[in-house]
Protein backbone atom coordinates (compact mmCIF):
# COMPACT_ATOMS: atom_id res chain seq x y z
CA UNK A 1 0.00 0.00 0.00
CA UNK A 2 3.01 2.30 0.73
CA UNK A 3 4.66 1.84 -2.24
CA UNK A 4 1.26 2.20 -4.39
CA UNK A 5 0.52 5.76 -2.54
CA UNK A 6 4.96 6.97 -3.32
CA UNK A 7 3.82 5.74 -6.75
CA UNK A 8 0.32 7.38 -6.86
CA UNK A 9 1.92 10.81 -5.69
CA UNK A 10 5.32 10.39 -8.19
CA UNK A 11 2.96 10.20 -11.24
CA UNK A 12 -0.04 12.82 -10.68
CA UNK A 13 2.91 15.55 -9.43
CA UNK A 14 4.30 14.40 -12.82
CA UNK A 15 1.28 14.74 -14.27
CA UNK A 16 -0.36 18.17 -12.27
CA UNK A 17 2.91 20.02 -12.69
CA UNK A 18 2.32 21.95 -16.29
CA UNK A 19 -1.24 21.55 -16.14
CA UNK A 20 -2.59 24.96 -16.92
CA UNK A 21 -5.19 26.61 -13.80
CA UNK A 22 -8.34 25.95 -15.14
CA UNK A 23 -7.17 22.14 -15.84
CA UNK A 24 -5.72 22.04 -12.44
CA UNK A 25 -8.55 23.32 -10.88
CA UNK A 26 -11.01 20.45 -12.72
CA UNK A 27 -8.50 18.11 -11.47
CA UNK A 28 -9.16 18.91 -8.33
CA UNK A 29 -12.28 18.72 -8.36
CA UNK A 30 -12.38 15.33 -9.77
CA UNK A 31 -10.21 14.01 -6.68
CA UNK A 32 -12.76 15.12 -4.82
CA UNK A 33 -15.57 13.75 -6.12
CA UNK A 34 -13.28 10.23 -5.85
CA UNK A 35 -12.90 10.75 -2.40
CA UNK A 36 -15.84 11.65 -1.39
CA UNK A 37 -18.27 9.32 -4.17
CA UNK A 38 -19.81 6.81 -1.66
CA UNK A 39 -21.57 9.44 0.47
CA UNK A 40 -22.72 11.72 -2.24
CA UNK A 41 -25.55 11.06 -4.57
CA UNK A 42 -23.61 10.99 -8.44
CA UNK A 43 -26.16 13.27 -9.83
CA UNK A 44 -25.57 15.63 -7.28
CA UNK A 45 -21.62 15.96 -7.53
CA UNK A 46 -21.90 18.99 -9.64
CA UNK A 47 -23.15 20.75 -6.63
CA UNK A 48 -19.58 20.02 -4.34
CA UNK A 49 -17.27 21.08 -7.51
CA UNK A 50 -15.01 24.06 -6.59
CA UNK A 51 -16.77 26.47 -9.02
CA UNK A 52 -20.17 25.28 -8.17
CA UNK A 53 -19.46 26.42 -4.64
CA UNK A 54 -18.42 30.03 -5.68
CA UNK A 55 -21.11 30.04 -7.10
CA UNK A 56 -23.29 29.60 -3.56
CA UNK A 57 -20.63 31.86 -2.01
CA UNK A 58 -21.44 34.72 -4.42
CA UNK A 59 -25.07 34.40 -3.78
CA UNK A 60 -24.66 34.23 -0.40
CA UNK A 61 -23.17 37.46 -0.61
CA UNK A 62 -25.90 38.81 -2.75
CA UNK A 63 -28.32 37.64 -0.24
CA UNK A 64 -26.75 39.85 2.23
CA UNK A 65 -26.45 42.75 0.73
CA UNK A 66 -30.30 42.32 -0.29
CA UNK A 67 -29.72 42.01 -4.27
CA UNK A 68 -31.97 38.95 -4.59
CA UNK A 69 -35.70 39.19 -5.27
CA UNK A 70 -38.11 37.15 -3.83
CA UNK A 71 -36.57 34.09 -1.96
CA UNK A 72 -35.75 31.24 -4.82
CA UNK A 73 -39.08 29.79 -6.22
CA UNK A 74 -40.11 31.74 -8.90
CA UNK A 75 -43.54 32.09 -8.01
CA UNK A 76 -41.83 34.07 -4.64
CA UNK A 77 -40.43 36.15 -7.32
CA UNK A 78 -42.92 36.87 -9.38
CA UNK A 79 -44.96 38.23 -6.02
CA UNK A 80 -41.90 40.16 -5.45
CA UNK A 81 -42.33 42.14 -8.76
CA UNK A 82 -45.93 42.41 -8.91
CA UNK A 83 -45.62 44.07 -5.22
Amino acid sequence: MVKLRKEAERVLSALLKDLPTKDLREAVDFISFLRTRSRIDPSQAYFWTTRWQTMEQRVEQDKRRRRVIGSGPVDSLLRALKA
